[in-house]
């Protein structure tokens, strides 16, 4: 029988285990730690990731984008870390030349990204932000979970159900609503379909004899799922989508909203840009 080379150490530091060379081998054998994520800092010692945001924060794309890069700040301490870039949008920075090289869309959030190979990666599109950067940066799985896990396939499928149903309609709700003269056809059909997808994610949360986040086994775990959804929820109620009052309709929305505007790095992200 012909052994590997790392079958034939193995057999032998199962006879001589005290060798240095087998401690080692050893440790590195059963090591649970991650393999590790992408330099957070170029050989000329700029942060390999540059987000941008508008001025003040203000936008629940933005926010989704500044909620979880505070998180994997939290969640990795030093491993982790990004150079915030901030445009004016009252002095339409964002249609400049120079920010359509980052965006061609013109919007935020957007993310450009310095790799080893010295290419700069540009991204943009809230959610493929939040896509890259945890497959990229949460080796741990910390805030997501894995392809191999059997929850990634619902994550995935509620990082694009946001922006397919909950953001037009977030945006035509609070569009009616604002305008000085009132469209009631208009106003009756994006009211009812405000009031759909929020039911949506009450009737996720109230499975399993009550959730408290989208994704993962039992009661759920926080993830990249809620965070691509928080900012947009809070935002109907916050901007006028849908009363402030009408909240109490969907209990299981809002406690999950309070259970994820109290966390400290939730806080945060919502005031990123503004400090």
């Amino acid at each position: 029988m012909v052994f590997g080379q790392t079958t034939a150490r193995t057999l032998l530091c199962l006879a001589l285990p005290t060798l240095n060379n087998c401690v080692s081998f050893r440790k590195m054998a059963t090591s649970t730690t991650s393999v590790g994520m992408p330099p957070i800092v170029t050989p000329e010692g700029k942060k390999a990731l540059e987000l941008y945001l508008f001025v003040g924060g203000g936008s629940p794309n933005g926010h989704k984008a500044a909620i979880l890069f505070e998180e994997l700040r939290n969640a990795y301490g030093k491993e982790f870390d990004y150079s915030l870039k901030t445009i004016e949008s009252r002095k339409k920075e964002h249609f400049s030349a120079e920010f359509s090289k980052v965006n061609p869309n013109n919007k935020i959030p957007a993310l450009l990204h310095t790799l080893p190979s010295g290419h700069t990666a540009r991204i943009f599109e809230s959610s493929a932000i939040l896509s890259y950067i945890t497959t990229s940066f949460d080796p741990d799985h910390k805030l997501s979970f894995s392809t191999s896990s059997p929850h990634y396939g619902e994550q995935l499928s509620w990082l694009f159900w946001g922006p397919g149903n909950l953001t037009p309609t977030f945006m035509e709700a609070v569009h009616y609503n604002w305008l000085d003269v009132k469209v009631p056809h208009a106003s009756e059909r994006v009211g009812k379909e405000a009031a759909r997808v929020i039911g949506v994610i009450n009737q996720r949360l109230e499975e399993e004899g009550g959730r408290e986040y989208l994704v993962g086994d039992g009661k759920g775990t926080f993830s990249v799922a809620d965070i691509s959804l928080f900012p947009l929820v809070r935002g109907m109620f916050a901007f006028g989508g849908l009363p402030q009052g009408d909240l109490k309709k969907w209990p299981h929305v809002a406690e999950w909203l309070g259970r994820i505007q109290s966390r400290p790095t939730v806080q945060a992200g919502l005031t990123t840009g503004q400090r």
